[in-house]
């Protein structure tokens, strides 16, 4: 009997731990953004997912970038002026924290965007996928 509850024990744990789903980092470094440019990160989201992170910029008289986090397939209505949805937008900022939680199953992306800056911006970021809570 010791051993038969053992083993549902075991077997519950194994099930839970498979489960669960683990964080993953996007990004965890340093990056140029060129004036008038932007980079960006796609990623899915198979479920809920928690993003969160932290930045900052250096260069030219303002040290400021933008960071927005929309959907993929909106990343060239947005370069070119257009309305979008955002999740997340820091607006011009030297550094900024985030954590938004994605709820629809859906791909994404994370852009930092130094279309306002005349000079090229050196970006250090940090930035966690994680399942929502």
């Amino acid at each position: 009997m010791k051993t038969l509850i053992t083993m549902l024990l075991c077997a519950v744990l194994a099930s839970t731990v498979a489960g669960q789903s683990r964080s993953y980092t996007l990004i965890n470094g340093s990056f140029i953004v060129k004036a008038g440019h932007t980079k960006s990160w796609n990623f899915k989201n198979p479920n809920c997912v928690n993003v969160s992170g932290a930045f900052r910029a250096e260069g030219g008289n303002a040290n400021d970038i933008k960071v927005i986090i929309i959907k993929s397939y909106d990343i060239d209505n947005w370069v070119n002026g257009h309305s979008v949805t955002t999740y997340y937008n820091s607006g011009l900022r030297t550094t900024g924290r985030f954590s938004v939680n994605l709820n629809e199953v859906e791909s994404y992306a994370i852009v930092f965007s130094n279309d306002a800056g005349f000079v090229q911006r050196a970006v250090t970021a940090n930035v966690i996928l994680s399942p929502c809570r």
